[in-house]
């Protein structure tokens, strides 16, 4: 049974950012979806509203008539969904698998890379749609233009953002690969930089003469990846911007550029490029402003979990903020993340004027008592650092500090660091 043949299809993890969006191009084929999580959300509201039924339990609501089960790859062999799929005889699918099936349908341009993938997706998207080619879209992320991380297109292009977390990004049919970077990270599944590498070769390796790989050919990491594709390679870095985007940072300039080497390869004029990019609000997560504080100080979230990202966005908002005050909020994203990169989280970290730092938020991985965000608090300026036990005290900390209007205050992080941000204004 093929998604395209299907008529019924039960989602495990439903409200997760990739998942979520699936169900929403599901739902716009005619497909009845229903599925299951382990909490409500705005996401889970979002797809109520559209119809979907979604249970918030710890039972099994998947039935016979059920043609396909897709689960979003954290979800365990033995969820109870997933146990009574096999009872049944129900084909099983990863999220990757049904994105990659669908890719099958489309000329599928496919954003990767460690930093920046969403941001770049979504530019690309801008873009495209103002350059009237109608792309259908799948973002890692809430798009603030859209509302979503799924738009509804009719042409025949997709655009996609592709994740290298345990390779899923193989699973999907690219005609066109965006590469941001290539850094050391997902060190919990990937042995190092090299073996990162090797995964973005095997990738690229999907492509053909007659695909596409855009990129920084000035990068010797990337250079290394890509020197033996058969693909043609357009090099993003001789891009010349018209106009800047509409989001701060030298770290965006460099996604515009590639989101712009794309627009050129499909024809759209320099002028729409330009406007679009200019034009261009952050996704969800991404230096997203939140608003003020009554004191009138600036409250921004972003998603940055790994020290490249939270070097780059410090600088940039460090930038912004002149002689006023940049006090970030962190959270440690992962005990095996913290347990590598601790010293250059700090080093990061130490370029805000006050950091209150948050205990690991685990995610995925189970708890490991010997490493905490206090390995990384003893290499940060002791007249920067507040070390504090939850998020609560989170919000209680920033409240108590002297901040004054234009100062800036930076949730980041990939777990719940966002809700304190939504607490001070």
């Amino acid at each position: 049974m093929s998604i395209k043949e299907s008529k019924k299809i039960y989602c495990i993890g439903i409200g997760g950012v990739g998942l979520s969006a699936l169900t929403q191009l599901f739902i716009d084929r005619g497909i009845d979806v229903s599925g299951s999580d382990r909490a409500r959300s705005p996401v889970i509201e979002m797809l109520e509203g559209q119809g979907v039924e979604i249970y918030i339990d710890e039972e099994s609501h998947i039935q016979k008539d059920h043609d396909i089960c897709v689960f979003s790859i954290a979800i365990d062999e033995n969820h109870p969904d997933r146990l009574k799929a096999r009872e049944l005889g129900i084909k099983e699918m990863t999220y990757p698998e049904a994105l990659g099936e669908i890719s099958k349908e489309y000329y599928t341009i496919a954003v990767s890379g460690t930093h920046g993938k969403t941001t770049t997706t979504g530019m690309i998207a801008d873009i495209l749609i103002d350059g009237g080619l109608k792309p259908t879209v799948v973002v890692g992320s809430m798009l603030k233009k859209y509302n979503s991380n799924y738009i509804k297109g009719t042409g025949d292009i997709l655009v996609v953002e592709a994740c290298e977390y345990r390779k899923s990004f193989l699973n999907l049919n690219p005609d066109m690969i965006v590469i941001t970077n290539i850094d050391a990270d997902h060190l919990d599944y990937y042995k190092d930089l090299n073996d990162i590498k090797d995964a973005f070769r095997e990738f690229v390796g999907k492509l053909d003469q007659t695909g596409v790989v855009v990129c920084n050919f000035c990068d010797d990491d990337i250079a290394s990846v890509v020197e033996e594709t058969f693909a043609n390679i357009e090099d993003y870095s001789l891009v010349n911007l018209t106009k800047n985007p509409g989001v701060p940072g030298k770290h965006n300039i460099q996604n515009a550029k590639a989101a712009a080497a794309v627009a050129k390869l499909l024809s759209i004029p320099d002028n729409v490029i330009g406007e679009s990019l200019s034009k261009f609000e952050s996704t969800w997560r991404r230096l997203e402003s939140k608003g003020k504080m009554e004191s009138g100080t600036i409250v921004i979230d972003d998603y940055a979990h790994h020290p490249t990202e939270v070097k780059a966005t410090l600088s940039s908002l460090k930038d912004m903020v002149g002689e006023n005050k940049l006090v970030v909020v962190f959270q440690p994203h992962l005990y095996s993340r913290t347990k590598i990169f601790y010293k250059e989280f700090a080093a990061a970290l130490n370029i805000a004027n006050k950091v209150v730092l948050l205990p690991i938020y685990a995610a995925r991985e189970k708890e490991d008592k010997k490493i905490n965000s206090n390995m990384i608090a003893e290499l940060i300026d002791p007249k920067k650092i507040s070390l504090v036990d939850s998020l609560k005290l989170g919000v209680e900390k920033l409240k108590s500090l002297d901040l004054k209007e234009n100062d800036i205050v930076v949730t980041m992080g990939a777990g719940d660091v966002y809700t304190i941000g939504e607490k001070l204004i």
